[in-house]
């Protein structure tokens, strides 16, 4: 039996969560820093993701995947400003202009 929740798990508060622990773990989406191309440490920080939340990395990187692009997609029109996940990726924007 998988010691991980299945992916139903993703409801709202978990997705929070999850973006909050991506924004955490720099290595993951700065590509500013040197770790960056660091696949152990990437893979370690995937794996502290996965403990707290209690679901798989693979599906932890599909769901992140997904909402990376719709945040991409959905970042090109007004309601997404007024959307809360612009607040939650706004940690995203801020590095390219650092």
């Amino acid at each position: 039996m998988n010691k991980h929740a299945c992916s139903s798990s993703f409801n709202n508060e978990n997705i929070i969560r999850l973006i909050q622990l991506y924004e955490f773990h720099r290595v993951l989406w700065d590509s500013t820093l040197t770790d960056y191309r660091n696949n152990d440490l990437r893979q370690d920080a995937w794996k502290a993701i996965s403990n707290e939340l209690n679901i798989p990395i693979g599906e932890l990187k599909k769901k992140m995947t997904t909402l990376l692009a719709t945040n991409r997609k959905e970042r090109s029109n007004n309601f997404f400003i007024h959307h809360l996940g612009f607040r939650l990726f706004l940690f995203f924007y801020l590095k390219c202009v650092e």
